[in-house]
């Protein structure tokens, strides 16, 4: 095996991870605080009985309604969310505490949650409503702000996504098409339009993530989608006995990225060019 090689794969992991965990601590309250925005939520059909909290985000509510994390929705702890996220979803410790650092960032950094005994409900989870973004899913199930709530499950998004779908599952390109028109009817109908390099990445995490951790990869069945996104459950076919890293994320993101046609350069040569991670998100090699 070639030595330079693999000594630049491993300081491209290195890189990748110190960027992103960068941007995660100063730039992802952003999507979180969309993620966890309880202001104006509307439940789909999981609504929570008395006395129980639930948040705009699909993916907590379902950890709360399969009973791993508190039925409640209160009292939660890191330790207890870290957990649940490597039970359910198959990503290393390592890769979840980075993803989920941010949550901080709901609570305006008022709270240690790396602190012990510390807890917090998610019903409680809310921050900028006011973001004037393509909001943080790839808008796959959440409209604009400018359009209207921006937290709230909404049907005729995820309608116009499952009529992409064929032979009841639904391809990255799929979602590729969807992320696209409404992308264009946003910048031409949203005068506060912004997106840019961090969104595209918010938008293609959010993507691989929801591909990765509840499909194979590349794709995700009709029935996944509408347990997680409908009835707030966990899809049945979630595998647990995995170790995914956030190596394995970011190189399915970019091989999914090139693949759909967003980015200009194969994947493989990236990982050859020491220089190359994060003019990935600021070169001509991402397409605007």
């Amino acid at each position: 095996m070639n030595m330079k090689f693999v000594l630049q794969n491993i300081i491209y992991v290195i890189l990748e991870t110190t960027g992103i965990f960068i941007y995660l601590l100063s730039s992802l309250s952003v999507r979180i605080y969309a993620l966890f925005d309880s202001a104006s939520h509307q439940q789909s059909k999981s609504d929570p009985k008395e006395g129980q909290q639930r948040s705009p985000c699909p993916f907590l509510n379902a950890l709360c309604n399969d009973k791993h994390l508190p039925v409640s929705g209160s009292g939660v702890s890191m330790t207890c969310l870290l957990r649940a996220c490597k039970k359910t979803t198959g990503i290393n410790y390592l890769a979840n505490i980075l993803l989920l650092s941010s949550i901080n960032f709901s609570f305006h950094g008022r709270i240690n949650l790396s602190a012990k005994n510390v807890t917090f409900n998610i019903g409680d989870l809310g921050g900028a409503s006011g973001h004037l973004s393509t909001e943080y899913d790839a808008s796959l199930t959440r409209a604009d702000y400018h359009d209207g709530c921006n937290s709230a499950f909404n049907h005729s998004l995820f309608n116009s996504l499952v009529k992409q779908a064929n032979n009841g599952r639904l391809h990255f390109k799929d979602i590729a098409k969807v992320v696209r028109n409404r992308l264009l009817r946003s910048k031409t109908n949203n005068k506060h339009h912004v997106f840019g390099y961090f969104q595209k990445y918010n938008m293609w995490l959010m993507i691989t993530l929801l591909l990765i951790c509840f499909g194979d990869g590349k794709s995700i069945t009709l029935n996944s989608l509408e347990q997680l996104f409908i009835d707030e459950k966990l899809p049945q076919s979630t595998t647990h006995d995995r170790n995914l890293s956030l190596y394995d994320i970011e190189s399915t993101r970019m091989n999914i990225m090139y693949d759909s046609g967003e980015l200009n350069i194969e994947p493989g040569k990236l990982l050859q060019d020491i220089t190359s991670p994060w003019t990935l998100y600021f070169s001509k090699n991402v397409k605007k």
